[in-house]
């Protein structure tokens, strides 16, 4: 099966949906999110290349949150139901699945903690304390910099506030001389102040975790991951 590309704002995934696919993110950024009835919006996670959306996805029953790319996006689909086969018949490859879980678990539970307790500086910090950390982890960030597309609006419906306090929040840590913002590029300049100043422990966070069907599949070593976005995908044998 190919990879699949689309644009900025495409739907990876509608609202109350059963989804038939695990998507793997290649290239581009994206949303989970909820809308209330009025419309208003939480973000309930985000997406960056190599991320699974969703993996939640996998053990069936459960309906899809909304899922929207936020960048031009490619990714490679792999169903969920030969997947759910798979993983029952692969005791390793299940094992992999339950840390991705835990792991999913750990990072909501803190950002539950920092919504019921923390103040809004330390929940902006705390958030990009992660973003730093994730890219990290996954070879996107170059010398501490990393691209980063999610606007303030998106920042805001991520930790509970409003765009303007975000704002507020972030011309506070760049005079502080912790981060460093421009466009789409994202720097922590103080990640010891910064950590420190979010109550922020995101060591389970510095090492991606193994889970891959392509390889698994396929049998090989090799990454399902492509260099260029724009070169078709090798089958999947799904």
């Amino acid at each position: 099966m190919p990879v699949r590309s689309g644009r900025s704002g495409q739907h990876l995934a509608h609202a109350g949906s059963n989804p038939a696919e695990i998507l793997r993110l290649e290239s581009g950024w994206a949303v989970e999110f909820r809308l209330l009835p009025d419309g208003r919006r939480h973000i309930i996670d985000y997406f960056i290349p190599g991320d699974w959306c969703d993996v939640a996805w996998l053990p069936g029953g459960a309906q899809a949150d909304a899922v929207r790319a936020v960048t031009d996006f490619s990714v490679v689909p792999y169903s969920t139901e030969k997947a759910r086969t798979l993983l029952a018949g692969n005791l390793a490859l299940a094992a992999q699945f339950h840390a991705l879980l835990s792991r999913r678990l750990r990072l909501q539970t803190d950002r539950a903690l920092g919504l019921g307790r923390k103040t809004a500086t330390e929940r902006l910090a705390h958030l990009l304390c992660e973003i730093a950390v994730r890219t990290e982890a996954a070879c996107l960030a170059d010398k501490g910099t990393c691209f980063m597309p999610l606007t303030q609006t998106d920042l805001a419906d991520l930790t509970g506030l409003t765009p303007i306090h975000v704002n507020r929040v972030l011309q506070q840590l760049r005079a502080a001389d912790m981060i460093h913002l421009t466009g789409r590029q994202f720097t922590v300049t103080s990640r010891e102040r910064l950590q420190r100043l979010a109550m922020f422990n995101g060591d389970y966070l510095k090492a991606p975790l193994p889970f891959d069907l392509g390889v698994t599949l396929a049998g090989s070593s090799g990454s399902t991951r492509l260099a260029n976005a724009s070169e078709p995908g090798r089958p999947l044998v799904l």
